[in-house]
């Protein structure tokens, strides 16, 4: 990985940081495509997501495995439209999304709240603001201008996204349908 990444506004001076913008750009690289193309979103959080590195010095990052299919959100017109692949599953299954926004709030969660959340902190770049500064200059790279996917993440119009709420649902039971709230965005630094 190397440790440039330069983007607006952004001087990648520290080694952490670089690398940390380069393991963005790579995981953007690997799972917004299908979300914007096929309307798949993975659930690409650290349990399942295996990082993929080159067997020669100095081992570097190569790409991502996804280990479990059961987390997937998937909204069958898009996929359908795009590879002509009709989803087989039974009706109400938990993997199919009734919206394309449906699946950009399942991505949403597991990109950020599950994966890259952790490793901005773990790193030191939230308090500071680096870590989110990156993350954003790598959304609007990797999401094509007015796709409906830099509206529902980047636009400035949008003020909440729907958060799960874990205790609510630990509460009643839930596992599979979900209970969510309006989380406000500005209160997230992405």
């Amino acid at each position: 990985m190397g440790s440039g990444c330069p983007g607006p506004g952004l001087t990648m001076t520290n080694s952490i940081r670089g690398e940390f913008c380069s393991f963005v750009r790579l995981f953007f690289a690997a799972f917004l495509p299908p979300m914007l193309q096929d309307g798949v979103a993975f659930e690409a959080h650290p349990q399942n997501t295996v990082a993929r590195f080159s067997l020669a010095e100095p081992h570097e990052l190569r790409g991502f495995i996804i280990r479990d299919f059961g987390g997937l959100r998937v909204h069958p017109p898009t996929l359908l439209a795009s590879t002509g692949v009709a989803l087989d599953v039974m009706p109400g299954h938990s993997i199919v999304g009734e919206t394309l926004e449906d699946v950009y709030t399942r991505m949403y969660h597991t990109m950020f709240h599950n994966h890259l959340q952790q490793l901005v902190r773990v790193l030191g770049l939230h308090y500071n603001g680096k870590g989110w500064q990156v993350i954003r200059a790598r959304l609007r790279e990797a999401i094509p201008r007015g796709h409906a996917l830099e509206k529902a993440w980047l636009g400035e119009e949008v003020k909440t996204i729907a958060g799960k709420c874990f205790m609510r649902m630990r509460m009643v039971g839930a596992y599979r349908f979900v209970s969510f709230f309006a989380l406000h965005l500005r209160a997230i630094p992405c």
